[in-house]
């Protein structure tokens, strides 16, 4: 068995991309983050290597399918932007009911201690 050529180890290396970004989509989709950040460390050093063997990519026509895992790994970067805006608008949400809840507590606070108490004479 021979050396595996540039042109080989970019089309093994694309199939493993393929794989990691779909899992990186599922990932999303169930907000499972730890999980989407491990996949993300996992395909750093793949697409380095891709990266550094263009011309490899290239000869082995691989280009399209290049694209089309770009294209995928950008929609899961907007899914994951989406998510956090839901849940930045979420927490600030919490933090304005909190607030409110800070500011009305003393007024409760004082009008239930100035309320009468009444007893059961027998």
């Amino acid at each position: 068995m021979g050396m595996e050529t540039a042109a080989q180890a970019c089309g093994r290396l694309l199939v493993a991309l393929e794989t990691l970004v779909a899992q990186e989509a599922a990932s999303v989709r169930s907000g499972d983050y730890a999980t989407l950040g491990r996949l993300q460390t996992r395909a750093e050093p793949l697409i380095r290597f891709l990266g550094a063997h263009a011309v490899a990519v290239e000869e082995a026509g691989l280009r399209d399918r290049v694209a089309r895992w770009l294209k995928c790994r950008q929609e899961n970067g907007r899914r994951l932007q989406a998510a956090m805006a839901q849940t930045t608008a979420r927490i600030e949400e919490l933090g304005a009911g909190r607030s409110r809840l800070t500011r009305m507590a003393p007024v409760y606070g004082r009008a239930s201690r100035a309320a009468p108490q009444f007893r059961m004479i027998g």
